[in-house]
């Protein structure tokens, strides 16, 4: 039923087959759509598929405990909504059947904020530049291993560094290294080491592993890793009392060129089978945070990565990956737009 005024020359809603609005102070009638539909255009199936590797890499996050920090939030806005706003344009194109899906990789900003973060290093020996990097596969190959006599499990890490020429035992003695090292950091400021890892198995060779492995069951599901403790100089509790998440490990040591190192690891759930390939891909941040009278501060954090974790994510940047995930959604080109057929 329309509303409005007919003698005023103005209405609202449908009447019959035609339907009634004003645009811009203009009386306005067009045909009536009894049927809507849900357009998936090209554009709008490429939008909904960077959306939906959004939604699930923060989803998986909170999920896992994990509390994204973003310190510039918009007023009212909520920590979803600013990784969101951050990250949309971050991630990599899914599908929406598992043959056309990763989990949620991308180059996703996990903190964002006004504290100096550390630095993203290329070397697996981080400590001299006082880095940080991550690391996958046994040793931190580049490339899986494989197992030829059954030994070991594929882990991934990630590495914080620092300079010091003996091994800290206590959080007090890390702390003091710690803030030595990075002037940025205060006694009060929380250190958070962040890993996400996932190993795969199969006949993979050198390449990363595909959709089609993840949808086979040949990729666990990716394992959120962290750990976390606050800088404290007086602190006498020992290394081992700092938090890490289970079935991850975190130890401190590493002594090299007057450096030394703390590492996260996380082992793989997989077995290996003898002759078999074994990997994992991964990435992290080291989130440096303060609270502080005018609120949060944070470090500006993006995930770094290994390897294979990029040449993944590198991959499904391109058409020809693209084009796969659009014919997933069922997108078709837009159709030409109908004009109007009635404007008083």
């Amino acid at each position: 039923m329309a509303k409005g005024n007919f003698l005023l020359g103005y209405a609202r809603g449908s009447v019959g087959d035609v339907t009634f609005s004003r645009v811009k102070g203009n009386q306005v009638a067009k045909a009536r759509n009894r049927t809507p539909a849900n357009p998936n255009t090209i554009p709008q199936a490429m939008q909904r598929s960077l959306f939906a590797d959004a939604v699930r890499f923060y989803t998986r996050g909170v999920q896992n405990a994990f509390k994204f920090a973003f310190e510039r939030k918009l007023e009212n806005e909520s920590d979803y909504n600013a990784f969101m706003r951050l990250n949309v344009n971050r991630g990599v194109r899914i599908g929406k059947t598992p043959e056309s899906m990763y989990p949620a990789i991308g180059d996703w900003l996990v903190a964002d904020g006004s504290i100096t973060p550390p630095l993203v290093s290329n070397s697996i020996v981080s400590s001299a530049q006082g880095d940080f990097v991550v690391g996958a596969y046994q040793c931190h190959d580049s490339a899986p291993v494989k197992y030829n006599d059954g030994d070991g499990l594929p882990f991934s890490d990630i590495t914080l560094g620092f300079s010091a020429t003996t091994a800290p035992t206590t959080v007090g003695a890390l702390s003091t290294a710690l803030k030595a090292h990075y002037p940025q950091l205060r006694d009060g400021d929380f250190v958070t080491i962040l890993l996400i890892s996932q190993a795969f198995t199969g006949t993979f060779g050198d390449e990363f592993p595909s959709p089609g492995g993840y949808a086979a069951g040949l990729m666990e599901d990716p394992a959120w890793s962290f750990a976390q403790f606050t800088i404290d100089e007086a602190s006498t509790a020992n290394i081992s009392t700092i938090y890490h998440s289970p079935g991850s490990t975190l130890s401190v040591g590493g002594i090299h060129d007057d450096g030394c190192d703390i590492v996260l690891t996380r082992y793989s759930a997989f077995n290996p089978v003898v002759g078999d390939t074994y990997g994992s891909i991964a990435a992290g941040a080291v989130i440096f945070s303060r609270q502080t009278s005018s609120g949060l501060k944070v470090s500006n954090a993006p995930l770094s990565s290994g390897f294979q974790y990029q040449q993944a994510v590198d991959y499904c940047r391109t058409k020809a990956w693209e084009d796969f995930v659009m014919v997933d959604w069922g997108a078709a080109d837009p159709a030409i737009l109908q004009g109007y057929f009635v404007q008083a």
